[in-house]
């Protein structure tokens, strides 16, 4: 039976915690280590430092612990019942989201790709390929609405963050995608109806998403160590599992050494990647989410 070790970046407790399930290092070991490399550490004297080889960071199966900021109107009634799930998916199912925009008289036909709004029906069927940032606002918006449903659709979180609520994106308001919906279809009630509704409140959800669900991009690093994207072309398997794990020990050691486990650095799911009930850890109003975190 392969063993299950939660690996929780996202606290300076949990690092230290992570480390030492995954890697049998006590805290005196990594002390030690801190005397030994005198603020100059780095992932691979460190694996040195405590006899442990590549191959053995290859045992066992890590549950990386993150954060995702969400609003909805049903205390989470949703998320509990089917998980956290992408967008597409809650576009689908019975979500809050998926009420909220039949109410509005927006219909999205994910499978074969239109917008039903009023009785006018939106072609979406245009292969994203990139932002031209010579072509009219329209076309701009369309072409964000396609990105966000075929190429941006998959669960964000952060491994860590000064504070997940104050994103740029404003999660913490309403979802990113009911702003680009808006401005296509020039009706910002679709938007602000969500943020003004007084049942609709913010959540942050932290979760456990094993490393095979993470896409590989969430571990690109320039480290030496590090995976790069050039390199999925030619290592192996195990190869590329050893630079994942490697980008993991070293989010752990700047966590600890440089005493900076709240900088922003996230974590992307495979776009088929829902995350259920059972792997969701707790879900925080944003008072608990500030009082757990010291923020």
């Amino acid at each position: 039976m392969v063993k299950l070790i939660e690996f929780d970046l996202t606290t300076l407790y949990g690092t230290i915690k992570g480390l030492n399930e995954y890697l049998n290092v006590s805290e005196k070991m990594i002390s030690d280590y801190n005397d030994f490399c005198n603020g100059d550490y780095s992932v691979d004297d460190f694996l040195e430092f405590i006899s442990v080889t590549d191959q053995q960071l290859l045992s066992g199966e890590l549950l990386l612990s993150t954060l995702h900021v969400t609003t909805n109107n049903d205390d989470c009634n949703s998320i509990k019942e089917h998980g956290l799930v992408s967008l597409q998916k809650a576009l689908t199912i019975n979500t809050p989201l998926r009420k909220h925009l039949k109410q509005k008289g927006v219909i999205i036909d994910i499978e074969n790709k239109v917008i039903n709004y009023n009785g006018e029906t939106i072609d979406i069927s245009k292969k994203f390929e990139k932002f031209d940032m010579f072509a009219d606002d329209d076309e701009q918006i369309l072409t964000m609405i396609i990105y966000k449903l075929y190429e941006d659709y998959q669960i964000n979180s952060f491994f860590g963050s000064d504070n997940v609520l104050d994103y740029g994106g404003y999660c913490s308001d309403r979802p990113e995608f009911l702003y680009n919906l808006s401005e296509l279809l020039n009706e910002p009630s679709i938007l602000y109806d969500w943020e003004r509704d007084n049942d609709t409140k913010c959540y942050v959800i932290k979760f456990n998403a094993p490393i095979s669900y993470i896409t590989d991009y969430t571990f690109f690093d320039e480290m030496d160590f590090a995976l790069k994207k050039h390199e999925l072309d030619y290592l192996d398997k195990e190869e590329i599992e050893i630079k994942k794990r490697k980008w993991i020990i070293h989010q752990a050691l700047a966590n600890i050494f440089d005493e900076n486990y709240q900088r922003e650095y996230t974590c992307f799911l495979k776009f088929e990647v829902s995350v259920p009930p059972s792997d969701i850890i707790r879900i925080y109003s944003p008072e608990e989410y500030l009082e757990a975190y010291n923020i």
